[in-house]
């Protein structure tokens, strides 16, 4: 069961990583993915996570550009090329696959998942013509106010985390 896989590649990765392993978290990941293992978006947050609080460049450029190689929503890809592209020193990564979920609404036509939500929200924006942050904060206003749809504010002391 591919399913199961999943889970399991992720539990151990996040099991190295809060006991303060996060290099055998890394090293379950290059390993199991160069067997052919794909792991979940849980699996690339943590390894995001991780890259950015050790300030390791190289290795969030890796799992970005395997995003934007697997990205099963158009929309997504030039994010991630975006944010590949920042990289001063890059060279492409390893040929590791992430899953995106791509569930479906029982009984409609319409994606449920965390990407389908930010590929909505992307796609709204960069429809919308914004051209700086007032215009493309507008955007986001609008596509909260779209039917089905949701806007999160953070407040309190998380709000002063994402001003500094």
């Amino acid at each position: 069961n591919t399913l199961e896989f999943l889970d399991t590649g992720h539990a151990f990765l996040w099991s190295a990583w809060v006991t303060a392993r996060p290099e055998l978290a890394w090293s379950v990941f290059n390993n199991w993915a160069s067997q052919g293992m794909t792991f979940d978006a849980a699996s690339f947050g943590l390894l995001m996570m991780d890259a950015a609080y050790g300030k390791t460049t190289v290795a969030e450029m890796v799992l970005l550009s395997i995003m934007q190689r697997c990205s099963a929503f158009e929309e997504l890809v030039d994010v991630f090329s975006w944010c590949v592209g920042r990289a001063v020193e890059w060279q492409e990564g390893p040929n590791f696959m992430m899953r995106f979920d791509t569930r479906m609404c029982p009984g409609t036509c319409s994606l449920r998942g965390t990407h389908a939500k930010l590929a909505i929200l992307v796609s709204d924006v960069q429809s919308s013509g914004a051209c700086d942050v007032a215009t493309a904060l507008e955007a986001v206003r609008e596509h909260s106010y779209g039917p089905g749809q949701w806007l999160k504010i953070a407040g309190g002391s998380k709000a002063n985390l994402i001003a500094k």
